[in-house]
C-alpha cells in the first residue's frame, strides 16, 4: 500500500529536521512539547503548589508552576518538588510521542541529551513508555542543577556530560525559555516549528 500524502509530508519534514541538526554535536532536546506530550494536569499542579506557596507566605496568584519552583529555595523548594513529582511521574507514564521523536535514531546515544524542567523520574518514564530511552545518553532534570531554564546551567551540564562544547551543540525546544536558555549558553537553537515548518 502506497504511503499517504500526510505520511509523505511528515517524512519530508523529518528529513529536513535531520539535515538542519546534522552539523551539531551533541543534539539536546527539551522534553514536554518537543519530543513527547506529558499527560499532566497543569491546572491541578498549579493549585497544589499554590497551596504550598501560601503556607510559606508567598502569593501564588498569576504564577506558573515553574515560576513558583524557580523562586523557591530550601524547605519550600523541597515541598513544592515533592508535591509536583507524583503528578509528573503519572503524566510521564501516559506521555504521547510527538513527531520530532522519530528523528532520534539518526544519532548515537552518546550524541543525544534531554534538558527538562520536569523531574528525572518523569523524564525517564516518558522516554521509556515511548521506547525513546535507548536513544538518549544524558538527562538533566529539575533536581540535577541549582538553577532552572532559562538559566544556562542545565543545558551546559548536559552538553558537558555528553562530551561536547556549547558552540558545537544545538538545543531544540518549543518555548521562549528554551530559546533563551540556548542563547545564554552560547548554543545554537531550533524551535520545533522551525524544524518541522
Amino acid at each position: 500500500m502506497a504511503p499517504s500524502w500526510v505520511e509523505f509530508v511528515k517524512d519530508v519534514q523529518l528529513e529536513r529536521a535531520v539535515e538542519l541538526l546534522r552539523p551539531y554535536t551533541p543534539v539536546v532536546f527539551d522534553l514536554d512539547g518537543t519530543l513527547v506530550r506529558l499527560q499532566v494536569d497543569w491546572r491541578e499542579a498549579q493549585a497544589v503548589l499554590g497551596r504550598i506557596a501560601r503556607r510559606f507566605g508567598r502569593d501564588p496568584a498569576g504564577r506558573t508552576v515553574w515560576e513558583m519552583l524557580r523562586e523557591a529555595s530550601g524547605r519550600e523548594a523541597a515541598a513544592l518538588g515533592a508535591a509536583l513529582e507524583p503528578l509528573e511521574i503519572d503524566g510521564g507514564m501516559r506521555a504521547q510521542p510527538l513527531p520530532l521523536a522519530d528523528i532520534l535514531p539518526h544519532w548515537t546515544r552518546e550524541e543525544v541529551g534531554i534538558v527538562t524542567l520536569n523531574c528525572h523520574a518523569c523524564a525517564e518514564e516518558a522516554l521509556r513508555v515511548n521506547g525513546l530511552n535507548r536513544y538518549v545518553g544524558a538527562i538533566v532534570a529539575r533536581e540535577d542543577t541549582t538553577r532552572l531554564k532559562p538559566d544556562p546551567e542545565p543545558l551546559l551540564l548536559c552538553i558537558k556530560r555528553l562530551g561536547g562544547k556549547p558552540d558545537g551543540a544545538v538545543f531544540v525546544g518549543d518555548r521562549d525559555r528554551d530559546r533563551e536558555t540556548a542563547e545564554a549558553s552560547g548554543t545554537a537553537y531550533f524551535g520545533v516549528e522551525e524544524l518541522l515548518g
